[in-house]
């Protein structure tokens, strides 16, 4: 039985999967910043509101996904078996 077991490191870094991935993250860390940086004493109620809006759609990911209401579904269905 071997007393030492020597294996390579496992990495566990995630690459962008494009350029854009990464100046998109880097643009919305950069403002994410900035609003923690600000004085929101200072602000009025509508814009410390719209920086509140702002944070939460930042939250959202932006994957690029597509989504179908139900009856837009039903719809393609029903042209789908007209066509065919």
């Amino acid at each position: 039985m071997p007393t030492q077991l020597k294996a390579a490191p496992v990495s566990t870094t995630t690459l962008p999967a494009s350029p854009s991935d990464s100046t998109a993250s880097s643009l919305i860390m950069a403002r994410l910043g900035q609003i923690m940086d600000m004085d929101k004493s200072s602000l009025s109620r509508r814009e410390r509101k719209d920086l509140r809006n702002e944070l939460r759609d930042m939250k959202k990911p932006a994957d690029g996904r597509i989504y179908v209401s139900v009856g837009a579904l039903i719809l393609i269905v029903l042209l789908l078996i007209l066509l065919l």
